[in-house]
């Protein structure tokens, strides 16, 4: 063994392949960490640039990517003995088959593990080049490059190299190999993508890779723990690298019982002996004199060429459908989306989306890129080269048929591949959607969807394939040349080169069920005919350059393209090039001339700009809003916005102002900004921003109107980032998008501290802090006073619009369609308006008008919107105050984006959130009576009550619209579901943790944090309802609403509102209010023993040992623990029902607060009933970060 395993080391590490691959994987390593052009695994913005998570995500990502190339090396060493045909020869040594198979193995797999592990080193050389930020640059340390090596690099090779050296062996084909790695890698991706928080622990365990266990072991790393810590190499991670040694082990045994040295087609040798000796016995025929034999006349011409074509497209597709890869990858392909539809239908709080058809094309389309890519690899390869791999290509290359004849066949036969995959998953899809017992299939739209929009750039990238593997005097290296070419194209937008007519791609072109494809239709032609030419002259290219015969060298080559540049393709070429112009030119004029064409970084310079230029404004005196009258021509079909109106504009501050300082939306045409006596000194329209000098300072309480006329015409098409607020069916656009706004908008400045030093700006303040008197007198809203409110909305004869007020007239004129809506009492000036066909469900609570404005085919869920509408308003104003109007409406829009969002009276709410929800099981959790409860909960905090603009403003408006939707949540659906709620609100917290930008906060001094204001500020709201009560947390609330609902400035804070629970709490919970509210703390508890005997005289005596420890984090999660002294819940539980799982736990026999402190706590209960499981904070009422541990079965 030892002389075989020298001899395959020497061979492997001197061949190219081990050149190639470690000089590839260096790079990667080198270039993802020193370059921010190149991403593989991902790095958080506020994470350091060597921060130990992020390198060991980086080697997880290149080992997977590794595996190919371990193939290459591993399968390679088994079967080129067989390719160069000395395999006989090398049998007949006296060398033992299980020294052959160790020798090769341990050889290649070393071979394999240095090329790959080349990533460490470059990743290493990369973290250490001058040019980094070294702002992002932590403290070297090694220990993530050695867990790198020993937990992810070395395993991870031996795994995926035992497995297919075991397949090579023992089939002796390299192509059974990479068809076992395919299915390997998308099964991986299938597991992956049915990850659930619920159901991840056999996924830990079934993952090849070790990237689940890792992903769950550090899933509630804080920002400190991601740049600081490395991982233990125990626990799941440890038993998942065990498991799949074993495997691997499993394998090579496998391989060394049933290997044998022999050729192999013994049986295939006999039936060939027995045909030869059957046509030898047959009796010859005469032989035929040339004088016998009939005249052939060649015929050529067009019609004989169509059915060459056609004959040699039916035998290169016939070769396709006998080749097992083909059928694998429609398996593959089937069971990829399979696994994609599993991870991707259960989209909100588990809860289900239902399978409408839009959902199932976008899941294909994110899942079946990979797929289709190893097809095009593939099969350009395998079809270009087919007759030179069966030495038949002198035959046909002697044949009078034109070249572009055999290109054409070869991408004619990788279309029908492509379409047959998309055939395929299209039905899966649709089996998927019958499975669900959901039968509107819209199969014109999967038609349109896969094969047009989809499909048609696969279909596209075919042609390029066929040309590389043209040019590529072998079919692997053309793999690899190709994969280059696809991959530098994917990367140039990462450079800076983003328009598309370089991309060989086209805008993205999201579909609605309420816009169809929309305006999106116009650029996906425009690109899709100007790349279909390109593909035309790379066509006529491959016919100039397709080999035929023995060709000497390059320079013969040329010489063939020129003799067959003939007449007709020169004037083929000539119209291909002038329309590939032509179009560009077309396309190039509505991208950059009709719009302006920005790149990433043209637009993170604009908002750097605004806020160098104009941020010394900041805090200038601005006048307020008291009265709008509004005028909007909406022409959906154009997508153009005309808006027209009067704004009385007030001073509120104590001193005159002398200037007045606009910000108007980029995309809006400014044609009149008039202000009485103002002149113009300055402007920026790219930006927006005018500045105007008063020649009569406005005196203190003194008013004047502003009257604007702005356009927001959208002609055109763009390059890509196009507008889906002003769309053809189902506009949403809010007032910053119709309306000048006094003052500097702070909302337009960059937030990722990394992008702001790039541009040199200082970091970010987010807020003002919590308490600071310069605040103190503005909203949330950055104003400090309500307006009246009045529009008037034009719009197409079959849409209706839709703004916040009571509709005072409807009328027709000039084929247009108009509403007249008004306010009667002051709103924040904080407004929208929704356009669209829409059908309307009415109901009725208490003389309030509830309207559901919704797409036609989207009535699934109205009724649910409509009853929780009025639970909640049943709940908010027995709770809280009266509800201030007369009418509630929700306003469906497409679902380009996914949010509700609460306007006085009105809510626009997305397709996607709620009118797609599958609520037909009664045991999940219900969404959509969530949202619809939380954003009306807004019709009180944030339209009602206010918060100034500083830290914690979002508690008053976010966190107690969560309290107040729990509430009516666990009315409507039990105590018992809202622990599945608040797991996920939980988790959602924990992981967000991680991604923090700058740093974690209290809640109390949150700036606009989603992660705090929704998902911590649920569980504080819920714990401290549960110490204090339901009653005493709502006799605050009224209390805070008495003192601040409708009031002007100043503004009442988070501390105020904290303040208003102590007042209601008492002595005891002052320190619980202290720490959910102005700390960060976290606790780590778990039942460490549990028993339960029999008692003397019945029933059950239970006694458990819970283990507890109270943590106190910094901004960046650094944890230190602090004394524990709490009453906290424990529970004893009977046996769940048939149809519960971990999470649903049944009624309790016993649930108590007991005292609590930090080390061991042993508790003894009696119960009478048997009990089953036990549990310390059973519900998860407060913030731990295992909160697996807290359950205990007896």
């Amino acid at each position: 063994m030892g002389s075989i395993f020298a001899f395959e080391c020497r061979y492997q590490l001197r061949s190219p392949l081990f050149a190639i691959v470690a000089a590839v994987f260096f790079l990667l390593g080198f270039l993802v960490m020193a370059s921010e052009s190149v991403q593989v695994g991902g790095v958080g913005d506020n994470l350091n640039l060597n921060a130990a998570f992020a390198i060991i995500q980086i080697q997880y990502t290149l080992s997977i990517l590794g595996m190919f190339a371990a193939v290459a090396f591993v399968a390679g060493s088994m079967t080129r003995d067989f390719e160069v045909r000395t395999a006989e020869i090398f049998f007949a040594t006296g060398i033992g088959e299980r020294a052959f198979l160790a020798g090769r193995f341990l050889g290649s797999t070393l071979a394999a593990t240095l090329a790959v592990g080349a990533g460490i080193v470059g990743t290493l050389a990369g973290s250490l080049m001058p040019w980094l930020d070294a702002e992002r640059v932590g403290a070297f340390s090694m220990a993530p490059y050695l867990f790198s090596v020993w937990a992810v690099l070395v395993p991870n090779s031996l795994v995926v190299c035992a497995l297919f050296f075991s397949v090579a062996a023992l089939t002796r084909s390299m192509m059974a190999a990479y068809v076992a790695a395919l299915g390997f890698m998308i099964t991986f991706v299938v597991l992956s993508a049915v990850t659930d928080p619920e159901r991840v622990q056999w996924l830990v365990l079934a993952d090849p890779f070790g990237v689940t266990a890792f992903g769950e072991i550090t899933r509630y790393w804080t920002v400190f723990d991601r740049n600081e810590r490395v991982p233990a190499f125990a626990g799941t991670l440890l038993y998942n690298r065990v498991i799949w040694l074993a495997v691997a082990l499993a394998a090579l045994a496998a391989t060394l019982a049933l290997f044998r040295f022999s050729p192999g087609r013994r049986q295939g040798r006999r039936r060939l002996a027995r045909l030869v000796g059957r046509w030898r016995r047959r009796e010859r025929p005469a032989p035929v004199r040339a004088d016998d034999l009939p005249v052939v006349k060649p015929r050529q011409g067009r019609r004989i060429d169509v059915g060459r074509l056609a004959s040699q497209i039916r035998m290169d597709v016939r070769g396709v459908l006998r080749s097992i890869p083909f059928y694998v990858l429609l398996a593959f392909g089937m069971f990829n989306v399979i696994g994609a539809f599993l991870g991707a239908l259960s989209q909100l709080y588990g809860t289900p989306v239902l399978p409408v058809t839009p959902v199932m094309i976008r899941v294909i389309d994110g899942a079946f890129l990979f797929v289709v890519l190893i097809v095009i690899v593939y099969y350009a390869g395998e079809l270009v080269h087919r007759e030179r791999q069966h030495r038949v290509a002198g035959i046909l290359d002697a044949t009078p048929y034109p070249s572009w004849i055999m290109v054409l066949s070869k991408v004619g036969a990788l279309w029908f591949v492509i379409a047959a995959l998309l055939l395929v998953v299209m039905v899966t899809s649709i089996v998927v959607q019958a499975l669900n017992g959901y039968y509107r299939f819209e199969l014109g739209l999967y038609l349109t969807g896969l094969f047009g929009v989809m499909g048609f750039y696969f279909f596209l990238w075919c042609v390029p394939a066929v040309l590389v593997q043209v040019l590529s005097p072998s079919k692997f290296l053309g793999m690899l040349a190709f994969l280059l070419v696809f991959i530098g194209v994917q990367t140039l937008p990462s450079l800076g080169f983003e328009h598309n007519l370089y991309l060989l791609s086209a805008p993205n072109a999201p579909y609605s069920a309420m816009n169809g494809w929309g305006h999106f239709t116009t650029p996906l032609l425009a690109f899709g005919s100007y790349w279909l030419v390109f593909t035309l002259l790379l066509v006529i290219a491959a016919h100039l350059l397709f080999p035929r015969g023995e060709l000497s060298g390059w320079g013969e080559r040329l010489a063939v393209a020129r003799r067959r540049f003939a007449p007709g393709v020169r004037v083929a070429a000539a119209v291909s090039a002038l329309a590939f112009a032509a179009l560009g030119g077309w396309i190039f004029y509505n991208t950059n001339v009709l719009n302006e064409y920005l790149t990433r970084d043209d637009r993170e310079t604009a908002q750097a700009d605004y806020e160098k230029r104009f941020k010394t404004f900041a805090d200038l005196p601005r006048p307020q809003v008291t009265d709008i009258d509004l005028h909007v021509e909406l022409y959906p079909e154009r997508r153009r916005l005309e808006s027209r109106g009067t704004a009385t504009l007030v001073n509120d501050t104590a001193a005159p102002l002398e200037q007045l300082h606009l910000s108007v939306a980029p995309a809006l045409t400014v044609e009149q900004l008039d202000f009485p006596g103002a002149e113009l000194e300055a402007s920026d329209e790219r930006l927006g921003y005018y500045q105007y000098r008063l020649a009569e300072p406005l005196a203190p309480g003194g008013t004047a109107p502003l009257t604007w006329s702005l356009v927001w015409a959208n002609p055109g098409f763009e390059n890509g980032g196009s507008t889906t607020r002003v769309v053809g069916n189902g506009t949403f656009v809010d007032n910053t998008e119709f309306m000048p706004l006094p003052g500097y908008d702070t909302s337009r400045e960059l937030e990722d501290n990394n992008v702001r030093r790039e541009h040199g700006l200082p970091p970010v303040q987010r807020l003002p802090a919590l308490g600071d008197p310069d605040w103190l007198g503005a909203s949330q809203f950055q104003v400090s006073r309500r307006s009246a409110f009045r529009a008037t909305i034009g719009t197409a004869p079959d849409q209706i619009a839709v703004a916040p007020g009571y509709l005072q007239r409807e009328w027709r004129d000039g084929g247009r369609r108009y509403f007249e809506y008004a306010m009667d009492a002051p709103i924040w000036p904080f407004v929208s308006i929704v356009s669209a066909r829409y059908e309307v469900a009415r109901d009725d609570w208490n003389g309030v008008a509830l309207e559901v404005f919704h797409h036609p085919t989207h009535d699934a869920n109205v009724a649910a919107m409509l009853e929780a509408t009025k639970q909640s308003l049943e709940y908010f104003t027995r709770a809280f105050s009266p509800y201030q109007y007369r009418q509630f409406r929700i306003l469906e829009f497409p679902g380009y984006e996914r949010f509700a969002q609460s306007f006085p009276n009105t809510i626009p709410y997305s397709e996607d959130i709620g009118f797609i929800a599958d609520l037909r099981e009664d045991d999940r959790i219900d969404y959509v009576f969530y949202v619809t409860a939380h954003e009306l909960a807004h019709q009180w905090w944030g339209h009602q009550v206010v918060g100034a603009s500083m830290q914690g403003m979002t508690v008053i408006v976010e966190t107690l619209a969560q309290y107040s939707a729990l509430m009516v949540q666990e009315q409507a659906y039990g105590v018992h579901q809202m622990r599945r709620f608040l797991n996920y609100e939980l988790d959602n917290y924990l992981r967000s943790r991680g991604g923090e930008l700058i740093e974690e906060l209290p809640l109390m001094y949150v700036e606009n944090q989603g992660y705090i204001h929704y998902r911590k500020g649920s569980l504080v709201m819920y714990a401290l309802r549960d110490y204090i009560g339901e009653e005493a947390i709502n006799r605050a609330l009224r209390g805070f609403i008495d003192r601040h609902a409708f009031q002007g400035p100043p503004f009442p804070t988070a501390r105020d509102l904290v303040e208003a629970f102590r007042a209601e709490a008492g002595p005891e919970h002052q320190q619980l209010i202290t720490d959910l509210f102005e700390k960060i703390v976290l606790f780590d508890l778990e039942v460490a023993d549990a028993q339960a005997v029999p008692a003397p005289g019945g029933g059950y005596d239970v006694t458990l040992t819970v283990q507890a420890r109270k943590l106190e984090a910094d901004g960046s999660g650094r944890e230190t623990e602090v004394p524990l002294d709490y009453r906290l819940d424990v529970g004893v539980f009977p046996p769940a029902g048939a149809d519960s799982d971990e999470v649903d736990l049944p009624p309790p026999l016993v649930l108590e607060k007991h005292r609590i402190v930090t080390g061991t706590n042993e508790l003894t209960f009696h119960v009478e009933d048997m009990p089953e499981r036990v549990g310390i904070d059973p519900y998860n009422k407060m913030i731990d970060r295992n909160p697996e541990d807290n359950l205990r079965r007896l």
